[in-house]
């Protein structure tokens, strides 16, 4: 299990450097069709196509990030969640989250099916 762990932390810092870039692409790579993303500003399911739209119209570009206290745990083989703290920077300023994904392993690949973000509190 500790090799699936590296990973899969390995396949959430790739979605992230994927944002950074700005390479959907990327990102679609490593989604399930269709995901969901949870935030502050609520529940979307997308497929593919709607979230390279998103990607490449995003107006706040991500320029950093930088994870901590990661954890996953596999409630089975093929289903891995994977929490952790992150401090971003963006083009607009920076925020401070907890994050959690969901990743299924689908014909040998491990896929984002669903995503949560809680902004953390200012201290």
């Amino acid at each position: 299990m500790d090799e699936a762990k590296g990973l899969l932390l390995r396949l959430e810092a790739q979605f992230w450097e994927a944002m950074t870039r700005q390479d959907a692409q990327a990102g679609i790579d490593l989604l399930h069709e269709p995901a969901i993303m949870v935030t502050g500003r609520g529940v979307m399911q997308f497929g593919h196509e709607e979230y390279r739209k998103m990607a490449e119209g995003d107006a706040v570009r991500i320029l950093s990030f930088d994870m901590t206290d990661e954890t996953v745990l596999f409630p089975r083989e093929d289903v891995a969640c994977v929490t952790y703290k992150v401090k971003v920077k963006t083009s607009t300023g920076e925020f401070d989250a907890f994050e959690s994904t969901t990743w299924v392993k689908t014909d040998g690949l491990w896929k984002c099916v669903l995503h949560t973000e809680t902004t953390a509190d200012s201290k």
